[in-house]
């Protein structure tokens, strides 16, 4: 959980960097787990925590980070896929794998 230093919608540089500390690693391997292309990889990632701080209550609300992070990542590749390869297939695969890992990570959660 991020440790708020203010209520107001706006993260503190210390509080994104806890952020980005926490969940970057797992949202990056997921991004790149589904896209295996580095170069894209590296781009949805970075779009994606950059739009981040259009979310910041919803990840503050959130019942579980770690699983809202995944969502967000799982339609960031989607957004990508479909602006830039035009694959249906591809989305699909995407959709797929992000509720393989949500499922997952939400039976951690009960063990």
């Amino acid at each position: 959980m991020i440790t708020r230093t203010n209520t107001s919608a706006e993260l503190s540089t210390g509080e994104w960097q806890q952020l980005y500390q926490r969940y970057a690693p797992m949202m990056y391997g997921f991004i790149m787990n589904i896209l295996k292309d580095k170069v894209a990889a590296d781009q949805v990632f970075s779009k994606a925590f950059i739009d981040l701080k259009k979310h910041v209550r919803e990840i503050h609300t959130a019942s579980s980070p770690r699983i809202w992070f995944i969502k967000y990542a799982m339609q960031t590749c989607m957004r990508y896929q479909q602006q830039n390869k035009n694959l249906n297939s591809g989305v699909n695969n995407i959709y797929s794998a992000g509720k393989h890992w949500v499922e997952n990570m939400e039976k951690s959660k009960t063990t």
